[in-house]
């Protein structure tokens, strides 16, 4: 379990998700760990999404809260009621994406995913013969489409 954080990492207060072992956690968040749990977060605009995913990628908690412009706050409260959930101590790998997730970036060891590569791998582990998708958010749309589990590296995007 070389690339896990420690078992009590996200009980800290000041939010700063360490995840400068970003090429590590990126190899894991997606492969099954035994008995592990991964943690996913989506700042957005206007809402952030968070979800915890077992070994088998069921979903263990998610939550969903609009910030109303205070998002450091809102997620903050979002993850002290995840970290009061069963199992919470097995969060072993997160990742972070979204608009609203630059505010998280300046200057911390935040290691952020891209956007589009966390939507592609989410459909295709969820349903792998999918070839493309709609993504309505709070401030744009995007229509991504190009892909397969073979082929994520040559992705098309269009964004209104």
């Amino acid at each position: 379990m070389a690339n896990c954080l420690p078992a009590n990492y996200f009980q800290s207060r000041n939010l700063r998700i360490d995840l400068n072992q970003s090429n590590q956690l990126r190899q894991t968040l997606f492969k099954e760990i035994a008995d592990m749990y991964s943690l996913g977060i989506d700042i957005g605009y206007s809402a952030i999404k968070v979800a915890v995913l077992d070994s088998s990628n069921n979903i263990i908690h998610s939550e969903y809260a609009l910030h109303m412009g205070r998002a450091s706050k809102t997620l903050e409260l979002m993850l002290e009621r995840i970290l009061q959930q069963p199992g919470a101590d097995q969060i072993c790998c997160g990742a972070i994406m979204g608009s609203g997730s630059a505010f998280l970036v300046e200057g911390e060891k935040i290691c952020p995913v891209n956007e589009v590569a966390a939507i592609v791998e989410g459909a295709l582990l969820l349903k792998g013969d999918c070839a493309s998708i709609i993504e309505m958010g709070g401030q744009t749309a995007k229509f991504i489409t190009g892909f397969s589990p073979e082929n994520k590296a040559h992705v098309e995007v269009s964004m209104t």
